[in-house]
């Protein structure tokens, strides 16, 4: 890291510290859950699988179940929550097609799907301009811009790692600092992120790149 950077992270206020004994008499409210046990209120969720098993299949759904405040596959949403899903490379068409599939479904269970909570941001609609990189930090600006303009949202859904996040080396735990600043971010907007995240050639080994992403 180069001695600017770590000039302008340098802190330029108090930090805030008790005792034990006051953490333990603050009166902190519970953790609420936006879709119960997988995306906290606040929470940063990484949803990790090979290709082609249906990791974006299971987002959409759970970001319109969380839109809804509906419950699926075991998973609770008490009440709806405003939802942006990004997308970082279906054609529109699928992407439209899909949308459609899980919402006919869920209307066939009887379910009512709130269409007005949830958001999309998908880039094969973007026309010339370039996809949002969350490596880049000033495209956090680009986001936070879009989103003011929506008013607020409750969780951004990002599918997925790798298209939306080029870093310079995915196996250096360094090129992913930055996704943990956005993501962390977002938690002290009020904010929930899951990420979406493509595993290796080697299953069991987890994630594909720096095991930074996943810690």
């Amino acid at each position: 890291m180069k001695t600017e950077d770590i000039i302008a992270q340098q802190i330029d206020y108090t930090p805030n510290i008790f005792s034990a004994d006051t953490l333990l008499k603050m009166d902190i409210p519970e953790i609420e859950w936006l879709l119960y046990p997988l995306i906290p209120q606040k929470g940063i969720s990484l949803v990790s699988a090979a290709r082609g098993v249906g990791k974006s299949y299971f987002a959409m759904a759970a970001a319109i179940a969380t839109a809804s405040g509906f419950n699926f596959l075991g998973f609770k949403a008490d009440k709806p929550r405003r939802v942006l899903y990004i997308d970082g490379e279906m054609n529109g068409k699928t992407l439209q097609d899909r949308m459609n599939q899980l919402i006919a479904g869920f209307e066939k269970e009887g379910k009512k799907v709130n269409r007005d909570n949830l958001f999309i941001f998908g880039s094969d609609f973007q026309g010339d301009n370039p996809m949002i990189n969350f490596y880049n930090e000033n495209d956090w600006d680009v986001l936070e811009q879009a989103i003011t303009k929506l008013g607020h949202v409750d969780l951004i859904i990002v599918d997925n790692v790798f298209t939306l996040y080029e870093c310079q080396d995915e196996n250096s735990a360094a090129s992913w600092q930055k996704f943990n600043k956005w993501s962390l971010k977002q938690r002290h907007k009020d904010r929930s992120v899951m990420w979406v995240h493509h595993t290796g050639k080697d299953i069991e080994r987890g994630g594909r790149g720096s095991s930074a992403i996943e810690t």
